[in-house]
C-alpha cells in the first residue's frame, strides 16, 4: 500500500532538514505543522504512518523534539526491494506544482542513491 499524501509531505519536509548525507532530523511537531499548514495531530498521524511503513524511526528525547531517522525503502523492516522506491510517491494528485517538482527531484535523487 502506498502512503498518504500527508505522510509523503511530512517525509519530504523531514528530508529537507537532513544535511548532506545525514538522514536524521529533529524538527518539532509544531514546526512541521506550521511549515505544512496542518494541525499537530495531523502531523502526528503522518509520522505514525511513516513509522508503520518502516520509512522512519522515531527516537523520543524528553524535553526536546524527537529525533527522526529517515530510512531508505531498501532498509525498512519489511524487506522491501530497492525498486519499491515508488512507495514514497503520493497516492493522490498534488495540487501545488512547485511541491510536485521538488518531490520529483527528491525521488530522482533517492533512486540514484539506491543505484550506488
Amino acid at each position: 500500500a502506498r502512503i498518504s499524501d500527508q505522510a509523503f509531505r511530512v517525509y519530504m519536509t523531514l528530508k529537507s532538514y537532513c544535511w548532506g548525507k545525514k538522514r536524521t532530523a529533529y524538527p518539532g511537531k509544531e514546526r512541521l505543522a506550521l511549515e505544512l499548514d496542518r494541525s499537530q495531530s495531523a502531523i502526528y498521524r503522518a509520522l505514525v504512518e511513516l513509522k508503520q511503513h518502516g520509512l522512519i524511526e522515531i527516537t523520543e528525547r524528553p524535553g526536546r523534539s524527537n529525533l527522526y531517522t529517515l530510512k531508505l525503502p531498501s532498509e525498512n523492516d519489511h524487506g522491501m526491494p530497492e525498486t519499491a522506491i515508488e512507495r514514497l510517491g503520493p497516492s493522490r494528485h498534488i495540487r501545488n506544482r512547485k511541491q510536485t517538482k521538488k518531490q520529483t527531484k527528491i525521488l530522482l535523487l533517492l533512486r540514484q542513491m539506491m543505484q550506488m
